[in-house]
């Protein structure tokens, strides 16, 4: 029977080795995105970030810049998964509009499309951001209600 620490050695063994592994073919996609960069966001996150993927994206996710702010911009991450790796697009982000601070939902900016176009992001990500905005309109609360008599 194996100790708790050989146990345990053997786990942090595996998740370097993943570690390696995965380090490796990011390596090896150097040799077909020679331009490939290591961005950080402000949590420390990584993104393996390349204007060349630019135009072959085919995936997109969202998510606010902050998780504590009724305002954050909301962002849009695309990229593409090669050999298990998720190479995006350079900015590895773009806003695209921002959190309605007076309720929910969310509220465009004017601008979007034409970043969208600057960056060459394919232009059938408008209508995933389209249907994201018409899915989470803004809806402001409405204090007014509380103050009838």
């Amino acid at each position: 029977m194996a100790s708790t620490l050989e146990t345990s050695l053997d786990t942090q063994i595996k998740t370097f080795q993943e570690k390696i592994n995965e380090l490796n073919r990011v390596k090896n996609l150097i040799s077909v995105y020679p331009d490939l960069v290591e961005q950080k966001d402000r949590w420390n996150s990584k993104y393996y970030s390349t204007p060349s993927i630019n135009p072959q994206v085919d995936k997109v996710y969202f998510k606010y810049a902050c998780g504590c702010c009724p305002d954050a911009s909301l962002l849009a991450f695309f990229y593409k998964n090669e050999d298990g790796v998720n190479i995006y697009s350079d900015p590895h982000s773009i806003v695209i509009g921002e959190q309605n601070i007076a309720g929910i939902g969310d509220i465009p900016s004017p601008t979007w499309r034409e970043k969208l176009r600057k960056h060459h992001i394919p232009q059938e990500f408008e209508a995933v951001i389209e249907k994201h905005f018409a899915d989470n309109p803004p809806v402001s609360f409405d204090d007014d209600e509380d103050d009838e008599d």
